[in-house]
């Protein structure tokens, strides 16, 4: 959940060049906590979280 968080708040951030839109973020969220397998989707979300932010 911590990195669906940061993914949103990421995805939200007109200055933030994040590779998901803030419904991709919560779509896949969402997927991943009905099918209850949350890893896949928390690499992915870390992955992108992760690439860095030009926000000082």
């Amino acid at each position: 959940m911590r990195h669906a968080v940061a993914a949103l708040l990421n995805a939200s951030n007109p200055d933030v060049n994040y590779p998901y839109t803030t419904a991709q973020v919560i779509s896949m969220f969402q997927a991943a906590f009905d099918s209850g397998s949350y890893e896949a989707t928390k690499n992915r979300l870390e992955a992108a979280n992760e690439l860095g932010c030009p926000l000082n």
